[in-house]
């Protein structure tokens, strides 16, 4: 995919195991064992990235979830009691009681 100017690079390394930047050269050994290095800029490597971040996030689709609000409100009266957002219809309505 072109970025920026349009221009691409094709670096062409199969079977590349990277393992360090050195002095601005990437050092990495290929398939068949061999230590290599070739130029990198490593601030114009993460200029472009941040530039694909950029673009993927503009593609990112967004997917909205239903959500809900749970207001819980009873008399001063009742004791050991708490709301209870989940499956359980009666657990927490079980221990509670009026102290009148």
């Amino acid at each position: 995919m072109p970025l920026g100017d349009g221009r691409t690079t094709v670096l062409d390394l199969k079977g590349v195991a990277p393992l360090a930047v050195v002095d601005g050269t990437l050092v990495y050994v290929t398939a068949a064992g061999v230590m290599m290095g070739i130029p990198i800029d490593v601030a114009k490597r993460r200029e472009v990235l941040h530039e694909i971040q950029r673009y993927i996030a503009k593609q990112q689709y967004y997917i909205t979830t239903p959500s809900s609000v749970f207001i819980g409100v009873w008399d001063g009266a009742v004791q050991n009691f708490a709301p209870n957002v989940g499956y359980d219809w009666g657990g927490r309505l079980t221990a509670a009681w009026l102290n009148r």
